[in-house]
């Protein structure tokens, strides 16, 4: 990854782990890429389901210049132009008691050539039940300033709920990345100011996320954070 984690549009709209079965691959000569899955309903996570209801989705992508694959950054200090366009849906049914009919959808694209990377994200999880709607939005870009060993990275994402009385999200930040050797050895510090936090959870004792329960992401009201993190990735 580009920073030490990934944003708050994730917490919101991340699904995890659970049981299931999952088929994917890449045809048309690595053009395209495709993951379909069938899981327990998202709220029971790692657990036997409280009925027969299943979270069932796929994604797509495709390979518009080059092959970008599923890693951030340009390490490689990329000579060719490589940029893959994505769309991904779910549908979630409820299986508990207050839990809530959920479709969830993802739209993507990712960039990236001599040393620079972009990649931009737009997500929405409607609650069926209570026919509210919460949208994500996340935005980042980084750059090698010594080429496949130094980057400067910096992003910006947003949450942004419908339900009533549910405040805004937002997330702003930079990064600093030494590659000592890709993203096997690296060194990364990164910086947010996180606008009306920290996240919470609302609704469901057990909810995990929005597209999982439909319980409406909450933000604290003006409250404003700083959040400075460092990690020492070692990968083998």
């Amino acid at each position: 990854m580009q920073f030490v984690d990934r944003s708050i549009v994730n917490d919101v709209f991340t699904y995890g782990e659970d049981l299931g079965l999952a088929i994917h691959g890449a045809v048309a000569n690595q053009k395209v890429d495709y993951a379909f899955f069938l899981t327990n309903e998202g709220s029971s996570n790692d657990t036997t389901n409280f009925n027969n209801d299943m979270l069932v989705g796929g994604r797509l992508a495709y390979n518009v210049l080059g092959n970008h694959g599923f890693t951030m950054s340009d390490v490689a200090d990329s000579k060719e132009h490589q940029l893959v366009l994505g769309l991904g849906a779910t549908v979630n049914r409820p299986s508990a008691s207050g839990d809530a009919t959920m479709i969830a959808g993802t739209a993507d694209a990712a960039y990236r050539y001599s040393g620079f990377s972009a990649l931009v994200e737009a997500d929405i999880a409607r609650n069926q039940t209570a026919e509210t709607q919460t949208v994500g939005l996340l935005g980042q870009a980084g750059y090698f300033l010594i080429p496949t060993h130094l980057e400067v990275a910096a992003r910006g994402a947003a949450v942004l709920p419908t339900a009533s009385g549910v405040t805004n999200g937002y997330e702003v930040g930079s990064g600093l990345t030494y590659f000592f050797k890709g993203h096997n050895l690296k060194l990364q510090t990164d910086y947010a100011m996180l606008i009306n936090s920290p996240l919470v959870f609302q609704g469901a004792a057990n909810a995990g996320n929005v597209v999982t329960t439909g319980a409406a992401p909450g933000f604290n009201q003006d409250q404003v954070d700083h959040r400075i993190r460092t990690q020492l990735q070692l990968y083998f």
